[in-house]
């Protein structure tokens, strides 16, 4: 694994790149895309960074998964990613180019987590109005835990906030048990 200051100057390159040609939401889309299928597919990297097949084997497996997929730039970055031997580190360039990404866009990303699946309506509303409250886009992942029993815990930016049923039972009991 790369340290994250030299995943960033990778990402920080490409970030450049999509840039100067307006594609920064297509590249993002394209970097989670391969990120998805690393994720499904851990062998892929494996392959990817074995030292046992050469470097050109490895390179045009990534263009017979991704040629006709992905934007050439993003393709001749993962080849570079492969003959750099940091393939393996693709999920922490990933993570930077994603908070720069970010960063220039506004976005803030948080985690809802409920005890039943919220519909369509309730996960708009409620992404709504944490854009309104933070002045930026929200971009939540929603997770279903039957484990918090009611209400939600939300966390943005390292901050929790639990809306929930067991987290409000805690604090009673807390509450009770310092008396």
């Amino acid at each position: 694994m790369i340290p994250k200051k030299t995943a960033k100057e990778y990402s920080d390159a490409l970030y450049e790149l999509s840039a100067e040609l307006s594609e920064e939401k297509t590249f993002m889309t394209q970097l989670k895309l391969i990120k998805e299928s690393f994720t499904e597919n851990p062998e892929y990297q494996l392959l990817l960074s074995s030292p046992q097949i050469a470097t050109s084997e490895r390179q045009n497996a990534v263009e017979e998964i991704f040629g006709d997929t992905v934007h050439e730039y993003v393709l001749s970055f993962i080849q570079i990613l492969i003959s750099k031997r940091v393939i393996r580190s693709f999920d922490i360039i990933f993570e930077c180019y994603e908070e720069r990404y970010n960063k220039e866009h506004e976005i803030i990303k948080g985690t809802v987590k409920s005890a039943i699946e919220l519909t369509e309506s309730q996960k708009n509303e409620l992404t709504e109005k944490i854009s309104k409250k933070y002045n930026r886009k929200f971009d939540p992942e929603f997770i279903v835990d039957p484990s918090i029993i009611g209400g939600i815990i939300l966390e943005i930016n390292n901050r929790v906030i639990d809306g929930s049923l067991k987290g409000r039972v805690k604090d009673i009991k807390e509450v009770m048990l310092s008396e």
